[in-house]
């Protein structure tokens, strides 16, 4: 009798422990696995990282940047010669100058020959007050009254040409000062503030 109760108990007991084994291992792996974190652990080293195909190297963006910029800058500047031309023209149109169409010539050759130092306002000036824009030149084809005995082709010939020289030899050493061009430029019996007040107006105008 006692042998029975024994076993008895024995087997009671298997299915126990059993049973806490069986419900253990289902909350182990039934259950989502928690994290708990850890201020001094680095977690950043356990993730799957593929720069080739997550990440863009700051070197090709920089550069991407830069170049925009420079184009912009260039968009800038092109728009802002552009206007500058057709300012030029529209005086031109309003005074029915024959330099009409020359705006881009005359613009070009001052900064060719200035290193962008001179204004152009300044010789447009000096063309209105000497010649009405070219209306009444001294000589044929220089609207600047530059005395220097040559006889010029045509406006392409002269402007390509003189619009350099006076730049040269009156605007840039003066630093478009008018006072300080027309010194250099008049002559004995010029009504210097007059000029000053011509050039003056047409630069205003423009």
């Amino acid at each position: 009798m006692k042998t029975k109760f024994i076993k008895k108990w024995f087997y009671i007991s298997i299915c126990l422990v059993s049973l806490l084994v069986i419900t253990d291992l289902f909350y182990r792996y039934s259950e989502p696995q928690r994290i708990t974190y850890n201020p001094n652990v680095s977690y950043i080293s356990s993730l799957s990282y593929k720069p080739t195909e997550e990440f863009i190297a700051a070197d090709p963006v920089v550069d991407s940047i830069g170049r925009l910029k420079i184009e912009q800058k260039q968009k800038i500047a092109e728009k802002e010669r552009q206007d500058k031309i057709n300012r030029i023209e529209d005086l031109f149109a309003r005074y029915n100058s024959p330099m009409q169409g020359y705006a881009e010539l005359i613009l070009r050759r001052v900064e060719d020959c200035s290193n962008g130092d001179a204004d152009y306002r300044v010789l447009i000036g000096i063309a209105g007050n000497e010649s009405g824009l070219g209306r009444v030149p001294y000589k044929l084809y220089n609207p600047y009254g530059y005395l220097d005995g040559k006889q010029y082709a045509d406006w392409n010939d002269s402007l390509t040409f003189l619009s350099c020289v006076i730049t040269q030899r009156f605007i840039v050493p003066c630093n478009n000062d008018l006072t300080c061009i027309i010194n250099k430029y008049a002559g004995p019996s010029d009504d210097k503030s007059q000029w000053i007040r011509n050039v003056t107006y047409f630069i205003n105008q423009l």
